[in-house]
């Protein structure tokens, strides 16, 4: 999801990545926006990534992008807990089962091949209605063969990311941060090869980012130059909490389906 703050800073939001606290903040700042280029007021905030900016003549390469990236072993455990409230969630029919079921379904999405087209067009056709911004929303299954067709389906990443041709073998986490900050089509980028878009990153996406970790927060507030109300900082590390509900060989797991997400770290920290 991105929040747009002004001509020249956007707020990236990775899922239960500080979500939450950044909208309550923007709300208690009362932000008076200015008109944008060619931006309409119901795409201030959305869904979306920054490629259909970009392909729209809004988003312009000097503005400033911001985003809270989270440990994926806090990331994994804390999307689980959050999906299992939501039986329509695209993300629901791998939490219905314990734990290690739903990480090991989501871990590798160059191998996911469970069958979800019912489960997903159920979510489709009661969430999004015809919400489409950049795009004219259709029936699930016009909107999948877009998405076969590399058509970028707007205000829905995870539509995009599990209809998709995914040839990169990372984790969903991998593939959310990818989709928000990819200055080309996300679908083109997850039909190629883990070793092609670790070779050409700078290519692919949008470098003129501010990161932060979920403990920097305040950080992230004087950037924007917020006043410092209903904001809440994680001053601590990974909480044994999380660790716990892996076993060594998920933690591997972690490490080698993630090369992509800390090559981007290693990027924007540059």
């Amino acid at each position: 999801m991105c929040i747009i703050i002004n001509e020249h800073n956007i707020f990236i939001h990775i899922p239960k990545c500080a979500g939450s606290s950044i909208k309550r903040l923007i709300n208690s700042n009362k932000l008076n926006k200015p008109k944008l280029k060619n931006l309409s007021n119901k795409i201030e905030k959305g869904h979306w990534g920054i490629y259909p900016l970009i392909k729209n003549n809004i988003f312009s390469p000097n503005m400033k992008g911001h985003i809270v990236l989270r440990d994926p072993i806090e990331w994994y455990v804390s999307l689980y807990f959050y999906v299992k409230k939501f039986k329509d969630h695209p993300y629901f029919i791998y939490a219905k089962n314990d734990f290690k079921y739903f990480f090991n379904h989501l871990i590798n999405m160059k191998n996911n091949l469970i069958d979800i087209d019912e489960h997903l067009s159920n979510h489709v056709n009661n969430k999004l209605g015809k919400k489409g911004i950049f795009c004219e929303y259709k029936p699930y299954d016009k909107l999948k063969k877009d998405v076969i067709d590399l058509k970028y389906i707007d205000n829905h990443p995870d539509f995009n990311i599990l209809m998709s041709e995914r040839n990169i073998d990372e984790g969903l986490y991998t593939y959310f941060v990818l989709f928000l900050i990819s200055k080309i089509n996300p679908l083109l980028l997850f039909s190629k090869t883990k070793e092609n878009v670790l070779n050409n990153l700078n290519d692919y996406i949008h470098t003129n980012i501010n990161i932060y970790s979920m403990t920097e927060l305040d950080k992230l507030v004087t950037n924007l130059n917020f006043d410092f109300k209903n904001i809440h900082a994680n001053k601590s590390s990974i909480k044994e909490s999380y660790i716990s509900y892996y076993d060594d060989e998920m933690l591997e797991k972690i490490k080698n389906h993630h090369e992509i997400f800390y090559k981007i770290k290693e990027i924007l920290i540059s």
